[in-house]
């Protein structure tokens, strides 16, 4: 009877201990628990099984990034000093060596999971990144130690330059800090953003992918991108609209579908009346196909929008001299000299306008000024030495 007692009180002291102690249970990580989350969420929505295995999942985690994580934070009593920690492991050339890719539209990749960027460090020694790489890593390494951390998207950066671009966000003792990798910058201060749940990070992730899928011709892939994006969150006005821009320009240029295209542009702009890039997108495919009225109309919408985007007026100008408005294509050119006095292609437009309007002595001076900034400019060596075999 005596060691059934004692059994029975063994028993009792080890489930006290056990309920007590939570390193008795396995801890899941946050980054892990969130994919879960996350797909029960997206199971309820048109996804198919094999979007599922499609799916790639930004803050993926992995035993190399947890011993990583372990050893950069073992010195570091508080939450503040394990964020701070971590920012400068990332950035240090002594160790994790990731540099910022300054030239992101020459990478002919897609963007990278936390697991792939730790995986080409460990291929190379090093690993190029974007601005999305560095913010994707840096958010996974904070919600393994249970810090607050979500992706952000940038309109307006901390000196006040328009941009889109992305950072992370993290919460300390309930206030709201921006990191950014890319900038070298912890807490910094941009001045327009947006902070995104990971349904709408995964949705950007995919629209991301596409834009670089794009951009290398790989239409197909590109399209299978920009529908799991829509599917994922088609009610996400950022992206909605401009996966359906892409989608428009995909129907254009590997389809040769005109009509089809038009169809998913004034769905873009229904869906984001408020987007540049979707009416510009669009005037892009008229000036192609010479309907340059049409295109002038959508790109005046985009002046409304951002009146101080310089290529608006080159482009309009441009559409304006094709129309033979050459008073309006001047008076264009001259806006957008005013605002970008550096480009020596709209210095050559106006000389050729001034050209037309027998005003010599001025295309002259335009000339000239386009050679200022491009001194081996073809075009406007050969304008200048007709005008003064003409003489």
């Amino acid at each position: 009877m005596n060691a059934k007692l004692h059994l029975i009180k063994f028993l009792i002291i080890l489930f006290l201990i056990i309920t007590a102690n939570p390193t008795f249970s396995k801890k899941i990580d946050i980054n892990e628990k969130n994919k879960n989350d996350l797909e029960k969420l997206l199971a309820k929505k048109k996804l198919t099984a094999e979007d599922m295995k499609t799916l790639d999942y930004p803050f993926s985690i992995n035993r190399k990034i947890k011993v990583w994580c372990r050893e950069t934070i073992k010195n570091c009593p508080s939450d503040m000093e394990k964020a701070i920690s971590i920012f400068k492991g990332i950035l240090s050339e002594d160790n994790l060596n990731i540099i910022y890719n300054k030239n992101p539209e020459q990478r002919v990749s897609a963007n990278k999971t936390s697991t792939d960027v730790f995986k080409e460090i460990d291929d190379q020694g090093y690993k190029f990144a974007k601005c999305d790489e560095y913010a994707y890593i840096y958010i996974t390494l904070m919600r393994h130690i249970g810090i607050k951390s979500n992706f952000v998207v940038v309109f307006v950066d901390n000196a006040g330059k328009k941009v889109l671009h992305g950072c992370a966000s993290i919460y300390i003792g309930g206030k709201c800090i921006l990191v950014d990798l890319a900038y070298k910058a912890f807490n910094i201060t941009h001045k327009s953003y947006i902070e995104l749940n990971d349904i709408q990070s995964l949705a950007t992730h995919h629209y991301d992918e596409a834009g670089i899928l794009l951009a290398n011709k790989k239409y197909d892939e590109a399209e299978l991108n920009l529908n799991l994006a829509l599917k994922i969150d088609d009610s996400f006005g950022y992206i909605a609209g401009k996966a359906l821009s892409l989608l428009g320009l995909i129907n254009y240029c590997k389809y040769k579908n005109l009509e089809q295209a038009e169809v998913f542009y004034k769905k873009a702009i229904k869906r984001s009346p408020d987007d540049i890039m979707v009416f510009s997108n669009w005037a892009l495919i008229l000036n192609m196909e010479k309907r340059y009225s049409e295109a002038y109309l959508l790109l005046k919408n985009c002046v409304k929008l951002d009146p101080s985007n310089s290529q608006l007026y080159f482009l309009m100008g441009s559409n304006k001299q094709k129309l033979k408005d050459i008073k309006e294509a001047k008076k264009l050119y001259l806006s957008f000299v005013e605002l970008k006095p550096n480009t020596p292609e709209a210095y050559y437009n106006l000389g050729k306008i001034l050209e037309k309007q027998k005003d010599i002595k001025e295309a002259e001076r335009y000339y000239r000024l386009a050679l200022v900034y491009k001194p081996d400019f073809k075009k406007a060596i050969k304008r200048l030495n007709k005008l003064k075999a003409n003489k």
